[in-house]
């Protein structure tokens, strides 16, 4: 008898965590990680309409308190980097050439995804430092 019971509850344990993967809200446990970083940088490319694989492309400055997926500062190098525009986010006063001021968010858990909150357009002359990261010794979590 406490054997079926056992299988009874094993299988409202199992009923409720396949009914709970059915909805549009991520289970309590999946908890994001995503972290905003502001980075200027020069604007490289932007996507055109009906020009498949044409991007927002932009040189950006080092990020040196960048986390990768372990959740460690890692860095991040000056490099031409993709970023995704997110929802409302407009580049059409934007040119390539301009220097600019992104707030970007990362997140890699509950699963990896990227986006630009907001761009700004800097002034003409406003120096940008490309080089290597200078992450901070102390790398934890």
């Amino acid at each position: 008898m406490r054997a079926l019971g056992i299988i009874v509850m094993l299988g409202a344990v199992m009923a409720a965590s396949c009914s709970r993967g059915q909805t549009d809200e991520p289970p309590a446990a999946a908890v994001s990680d995503a972290r905003t970083y502001v980075v200027r940088g020069e604007v490289i490319s932007l996507p055109q309409a009906g020009k498949p694989g044409t991007q927002f492309l932009v040189k950006h400055e080092p990020i040196d308190d960048f986390r990768g997926a372990d959740g460690r500062i890692v860095g991040m190098n000056t490099m031409g980097m993709p970023f995704t525009p997110g929802k409302g986010v407009s580049l059409e006063a934007i040119e390539p050439g301009d220097k600019i001021e992104l707030t970007w968010v990362m997140q890699w858990r509950p699963e990896a995804r990227e986006y630009v909150e907001s761009v700004r357009k800097l002034p003409a002359n406003t120096p940008l430092r490309f080089g290597k990261a200078h992450p901070p010794a102390a790398s934890s979590r």
